[in-house]
């Protein structure tokens, strides 16, 4: 058998880390004659997450080559040689590596995570991390990640002050209820690229949901707080905090991955996210036309063919205008931070009980990691579901009549997990 052919190349390392975080030297390459590469490398100092980059002629192949690439990499890595191993894509047969092919290894600190996270509902405590959507194997859209795996975006918030909500005049849709102020973030966050689908669901521990069987990828419907993190005294948000029930789906989640930071997102880190780093109520689209790549709303084209017939989607005995207008996740377009479905289809339910005016803040005061009032009567939801118009798609969408309480269900409540960065 041939011997591997082994080059040393100069190392590309884009620290990620903090001072004692960890570093990567030694970098090798070498390719046997079935044309798998195997890339050598050596971690020091501390733990961390490890990505890669494959370059020819100083050009990066991009995300899509290197779905096939198993070892020590996207996962987190202890200190001491390492290898991954990457079998080509698309040029399988020709991909040689000489002296034009460099590598960029790259080691993130575990408080400082890559922008994509993977959770396997199938696997304890299995967890994967990639530097991009490109390089999500499969793609973002696949059927994976809206059935067996959650699949997480980075949210970078920390620090960002922005405005939550809007004043009178400033927005078409605004609602009287609103109170337009100043908020911000300490802490990045991960957010669900997709809402909670039927299939997730019963993995999260309702095995025996019957939707999961005929509509997989739909959105779960008739969620409330209660039934997901559990009932007050004892799991009250925000006077309990983070606590949950063990015996319900975010409770099973968090001993289940490890993850013990996995809830509903707040209020403020639901806005944030939907706004996708900009400040547009509808992440920069301007026109009802255009929201439709985008949305799902009553005012869309029901005739267009993009609903398909009644039959094909989710109901539990409601009128077939329920029927008719909720969709699978992901087959529109997503806003700029690569989230799918954050207005139209289903209202996502919040942590934050509903408030209004001082139960939040004054007009122009700064809210620092808000929670909301603490106490009430209705959970928020953001009401920007399926059987609004284009005047309600918007972020800062939501009011009492569009919040639910601990014991009653709409048929448009529908939710998305988040959960700290933190990878320890």
């Amino acid at each position: 058998m041939k011997s591997p052919v082994i080059f040393t190349v100069a190392l590309l390392f884009a620290a990620v880390s903090f001072a004692a975080g960890p570093v990567v030297s030694n970098v090798q390459l070498a390719q046997g004659p079935d044309r798998k590469v195997q890339i050598a490398y050596t971690l020091t100092g501390a733990p961390g997450i490890v990505t890669y980059e494959i370059f020819t002629n100083g050009v990066s192949v991009g995300g899509f080559p290197l779905w096939r690439s198993w070892g020590d990499v996207n996962v987190k890595v202890q200190p001491g040689n390492r290898t991954i191993f990457w079998q080509p894509r698309e040029w399988n047969d020709r991909f040689i590596v000489d002296g034009s092919v460099s590598v960029k290894v790259t080691a993130y600190a575990l408080d400082n995570p890559p922008d994509y996270m993977a959770v396997d509902l199938g696997m304890p405590s299995n967890r994967l991390w990639y530097a991009d959507a490109a390089s999500v194997p499969g793609d973002v859209t696949n059927k994976l990640y809206k059935t067996e795996k959650i699949l997480m975006r980075r949210i970078h918030a920390a620090g960002v002050v922005w405005r939550k909500d809007s004043a009178a005049g400033d927005e078409t849709g605004h609602n009287d209820t609103e109170i337009m102020r100043p908020v911000m973030l300490t802490r990045d966050y991960y957010i669900g690229v997709f809402q909670v689908t039927c299939r997730q669901h019963a993995l999260l521990g309702n095995p025996n949901y019957a939707g999961q069987v005929d509509y997989p990828e739909w959105p779960k419907q008739r969620v409330y707080v209660t039934m997901l993190r559990g009932a007050a005294p004892a799991y009250d948000w925000p006077t309990t905090g983070s606590e949950v029930d063990p015996n319900l789906p975010i409770g099973k989640l968090r001993t289940y991955t490890g993850i013990d930071t996995f809830d509903l997102p707040t209020d403020a880190q639901w806005d944030f996210a939907c706004f996708g780093g900009g400040t547009h109520a509808r992440f920069g689209v301007l026109t009802e036309a255009d929201l439709k790549e985008y949305a799902w709303f009553s005012s869309c084209n029901y005739t267009d063919g993009r609903f398909g017939p009644y039959e094909d989607n989710p109901t539990d005995g409601g009128s077939e205008i329920y029927k008719l207008r909720f969709q699978r996740v992901g087959l529109l377009k997503p806003n700029p931070y690569g989230l799918y479905d954050m207005l139209g289809n289903g209202s996502e339910l919040c942590n934050d009980w509903y408030g209004t005016g001082d139960d939040y803040a004054k007009f122009g005061e700064l809210q620092i990691d808000p929670k909301g009032p603490a106490t009430g009567t209705a959970r928020v939801v953001h009401a920007c579901s399926v059987n609004h118009a284009f005047a309600s798609q918007r972020a800062g969408c939501h009011a009492s009549g569009m919040t639910i309480g601990p014991s009653f269900e709409t048929p448009y409540a529908t939710y998305r997990l988040v959960c700290g960065i933190s990878a320890e």
